[in-house]
């Protein structure tokens, strides 16, 4: 351990044996084991000579290409380099993060603090109020389960995203490694007279020397002189909070807005300030990186580990002993189905829990929920008639997707059924505006969630499983007299790939490649039609289903399999398809959970009886 004493700009380092003659002891600051003197003594260590010499690689217009080319892989674009901002070593990145993805970690950030009260005035700023997260209160989210596993591997996975494109652009030869990682959202204090902003959020100053305007910035203690790179992703656009690059005589030089997935890197010794945010909050991810190995942080990497060991224990329980502790029962294996990669289980669900599900369907089901542009009619078949929203997009416009089968862009569904659909984001959002009841949604996302655990455990998967894609839905005959129905209600199909005239199918977009697996769970059996059924490649049956409640079914997605048509009354269930791959991941179902999680303890939604469809 040693001292370090410094009085008016001068400083000195002695032995922790060592009293610093003559300074108070609030001047003492005590540094770390991991502070080698020697090193800081050495002029070499930090020189610029050293790090221009070995740190960087060249740099050029095919290094450029190739870097942009990365970009572009990772669906990201180079916004603005340095011939763009009025400086050297600095640059922008956008389109790093969706819509979702910055909803999730600006939810994030309001869990935890960064060092001072939640919602705490900053000292300095009269305008603001503060609310941040480290990294070390992230650990222990993890490890008490108070956030999902995936938001802290979105959390982690995006902060090794920026340090792998800052290694690239830079074209460091030396390993890059994190100092510091903050996650905040600053918040407007809004004045009743109107009173315009006019300071600075952060004045003008730099991140890793001792800044004086119009002096020289000398990197030495007590600056954190070791960081190389600050680099910002913003998760939201503000009104004002602009980012700005500064002369030594506090010049503006250059601007950068903020805006979601955006992320900006320079030199941490360069001027640089934040200016005041007007009637919106800017919330942000801030990492400060160094080439000092003895100055990587390793509560990240233990933070990792904490997510490992979380997924672990949750892996490495059997199937049996999770089922069964559940009071649910293994139903058909792929013997019984005749097929493979399939399997079905009993009593996921009560028969109180089926209705309330029917009845959210019912209630919160829309017009168009995840296929065709149009949502009415389906290309399929004339006999097809397609309602909801997806989960994906009904945050960003109600939005539709298609599902993956030949010419997907409608509904394989017929005028002899209406078909009623609700994705699990549109039904948070719902609830949140008071449309729907709390409980009923809760239970969607346990029950998808149970769901998704039941497969991966069945299947003993190796790595994690996403959704994909998730919906509520119900089938209503509409002809209940005229039962001679020679169409499907879903045409014999696969999910992630096109079947072909010789029936062979094509995993090829349009279909939804990425899906691996497929799961339904019933909620009703108060229909007559409807059995699902399993095929050969030549269409012709393997095995068929009649639903029931509390019966779930999950297969590989490539299975080949349809749907009879519902001659009378309503056929309900949940439907979910995964995806192993993780840039698919339907965030949607974190978003939902935090909305929920924010109606914890306020009044539930409208009575069962009441129908909403007016007000959607």
């Amino acid at each position: 351990m040693w001292r370090f004493c410094f009085d008016s700009g001068s400083y000195w380092i002695e032995s922790y044996s060592v009293v610093c003659q003559g300074l108070p002891k609030t001047s003492f600051l005590q540094l770390s084991e991991v502070f080698d003197p020697d090193k800081f003594r050495n002029p070499e260590y930090y020189s610029p000579e050293r790090r221009n010499k070995e740190a960087f690689g060249l740099r050029n217009e095919e290094h450029l290409a190739r870097f942009k080319k990365e970009l572009g892989d990772i669906g990201a674009t180079l916004y603005a380099s340095e011939e763009e901002m009025a400086g050297k070593e600095r640059f922008v990145v956008d389109d790093l993060l969706s819509a979702d993805q910055c909803e999730v970690l600006r939810d994030l950030a309001k869990f935890g603090y960064g060092g001072r009260e939640i919602g705490s005035l900053r000292e300095n700023i009269k305008h603001e109020i503060y609310d941040g997260l480290k990294v070390d209160a992230i650990k222990e989210m993890i490890e008490n389960h108070t956030i999902d596993v995936s938001v802290a591997e979105l959390y982690f996975g995006t902060i090794d995203k920026m340090k792998k494109i800052i290694s690239s652009y830079f074209n460091l030869k030396w390993p890059l490694y994190i100092d510091f990682v903050h996650t905040a959202c600053k918040n407007p204090v809004v004045f009743k007279n109107g009173e315009p902003r006019s300071d600075y959020y952060q004045k003008i100053h730099t991140d890793n020397c001792k800044y004086r305007k119009g002096k020289r910035c000398e990197r030495e203690y007590p600056a954190r002189f070791w960081r190389e790179f600050t680099s910002l992703i913003y998760l939201n656009e503000a009104d004002g909070g602009e980012f700005v690059f500064a002369d030594e005589n506090e010049n503006i030089l250059h601007k950068v807005s903020p805006k979601c997935g955006r992320m900006l890197t320079f030199n941490s010794t360069y001027p640089h300030g934040v200016l005041g945010y007007k009637n919106t909050s800017r919330c942000v991810i801030g990492v400060w990186t160094t080439l000092d190995p003895n100055r990587h942080d390793k509560q990240v990497d233990q933070a990792k580990a904490s997510i490992s060991t979380v997924k672990q224990l949750n892996d490495n329980r059997p199937l049996k002993e999770f089922i069964e502790e559940r009071g649910i029962k293994l139903n058909l294996t792929e013997e019984e189905l005749n097929g493979p990669e399939r399997f079905a289980v009993d009593n996921v669900i009560t028969q109180d829990e089926c209705d309330a599900l029917i009845h959210l369907a019912n209630i919160g089901g829309v017009a168009g929920d995840g296929y065709s542009s149009s949502g009415l009619t389906s290309v399929n078949t004339e006999n097809e008639r397609f309602a909801g929203l997806t989960v994906a997009k009904a945050a960003e416009d109600g939005g539709i997707r298609g599902d993956g089968y030949l010419n997907s862009g409608g509904s394989p569904h017929t005028v002899n059924e209406m078909f009623e659909g609700l994705g699990l984001l549109r039904a948070a959002k719902l609830a949140a505006q008071g449309k729907l009841k709390s409980e009923w949604v809760k239970l969607y996302m346990e029950k998808s969630k149970l769901v998704k655990d039941i497969v991966e455990k069945y299947f003993k998967l190796k790595s994690p499983l996403y959704f994909d894609y998730t919906h509520l839905v119900c089938r209503t005959s509409m002809h209940e007299k005229n039962k001679i129905r020679t169409d499907f209600s879903h045409p014999i199909h696969s999910d992630n790939c096109i079947i072909q005239s010789d029936n062979s199918c094509k995993k090829a977009p349009p279909a939804y490649v990425q899906r691996d697996y497929s799961a339904l769970l019933y909620l009703n059996d108060n229909f007559t039609g409807g059995e699902f059924i399993f095929t050969h490649q030549n269409m012709t049956v393997q095995s068929m289903v009649k639903p029931w409640c509390g019966f779930a079914m999950a297969f590989n997605a490539g299975n080949y399999h349809g749907v009879h048509a519902v001659t009378s009354g309503q056929r309900c269930a949940l439907a979910a398809w995964y995806t192993l791959d993780k840039r698919f991941d339907e965030t949607a179902h974190t978003i939902a959970k935090n909305i929920m999680k924010d109606l914890e303890g306020k009044p539930l939604g409208p009575p069962a009886s009441s129908r909403m469809h007016g007000d959607l």
